[in-house]
């Protein structure tokens, strides 16, 4: 993505949640998917993901409960791709993790058990060669 696409993206965050007009069944599913333990990915220092080769990095932010307030992590994820040329890929447990309304890139982890999301996460990691994969949780720990 350009800088200009993610100057856009920082464009439209707000504090303000949009209207919610899923479906009363929709809203009521739970992903039945655990929460997958956190590994070796979930660690890294910030210096590490800056000095890696390539002109653009990705990174996965692991989602695994419903974010109450998206919109600063989405300001945090969208300035940190437009400074440093990291592009965060959301993976996500829940139905609607709060960041499509934003222009992110969701990938939705399937439901089932811990393996077969772990599983899937792998794939995901794999075909987007993800450099690391954070906790939405965790995000404001990078600067």
């Amino acid at each position: 993505m350009s800088d200009t696409t993610w100057h856009q993206i920082i464009g439209r965050i707000s504090p303000q949640k949009p209207i919610d007009v899923t479906p009363e069944r929709l809203r009521a599913v739970k992903p039945a998917v655990a929460a997958v333990e956190r590994d070796a990915r979930t660690k890294p220092t910030s210096a590490a993901l800056w000095s890696l080769p390539g002109e653009e990095t990705h990174i996965g932010v692991r989602v695994l409960e419903p974010v109450e307030n998206p919109g600063p992590v989405a300001l945090r994820l969208a300035a940190m791709a437009a400074e440093r040329q990291v592009i965060p890929i959301i993976l996500s447990a829940v139905h609607i993790s709060g960041f499509e309304q934003f222009g992110f890139r969701v990938e939705r982890l399937p439901d089932g058990p811990e393996e077969m999301a772990r599983a899937f996460e792998d794939e995901l990691c794999a075909f987007w060669d993800i450099a690391m994969v954070v906790d939405v949780t965790d995000v404001s720990a990078f600067s």
